[in-house]
């Protein structure tokens, strides 16, 4: 048993199974941390401190993807930097002025973030925005999910939204 600070979010597995990530909040620090862990023995094989609060993270092609409640979509080196704490390989969309409320998806070459007042996001991966909408105001609660040049999210009030890509 591995023992956490805080609140964790949902683990992610790597694609051979030998690592899980799970964010660490700390809700009364206002903190959040990504913990690589051994699938085997849970040690800790590296973290990164997220500056607050994150959401569940989205593993894809050796990166992983975490919102934060600052407003940030952090990339991160799934195979960590050779050290017990890794810095981000970027950061963008700082201030963004609503707590993220699902774990970033990615397809293709795009990672798309829902918030909590209703938009959807957009960034290539580098970091870049792209594109943003609305979903009506209400907080998105799931998704957003990516299908035939469409990306879906469902708001608090019920609603689903669909994005044309």
């Amino acid at each position: 048993m591995t023992s956490l600070p805080g609140t964790t979010t949902e683990p992610v597995l790597n694609a051979d199974g030998s690592v899980l990530y799970v964010v660490a909040n700390v809700m009364e620090a206002h903190r959040g941390r990504l913990f690589a862990l051994d699938a085997a023995t849970g040690a800790t094989l590296w973290s990164s401190d997220l500056g607050s609060p994150g959401t569940m993270p989205a593993l894809a092609d050796g990166v992983l993807y975490v919102q934060t409640a600052l407003g940030w979509l952090i990339a991160l080196p799934a195979g960590g930097c050779g050290a017990v704490g890794c810095p981000s390989l970027w950061e963008a969309g700082g201030g963004h002025g609503a707590a993220p409320t699902t774990q970033p998806a990615v397809a293709g070459d795009v990672i798309y973030t829902g918030w909590g007042d209703g938009s959807i996001v957009a960034h290539d991966r580098a970091g870049t925005r792209l594109w943003s909408g609305s979903a009506g105001g209400q907080a998105v609660t799931a998704g957003p999910v990516v299908s035939v040049g469409r990306a879906y999210v469902t708001t608090a009030d019920g609603a689903l939204t669909a994005f044309g890509l």
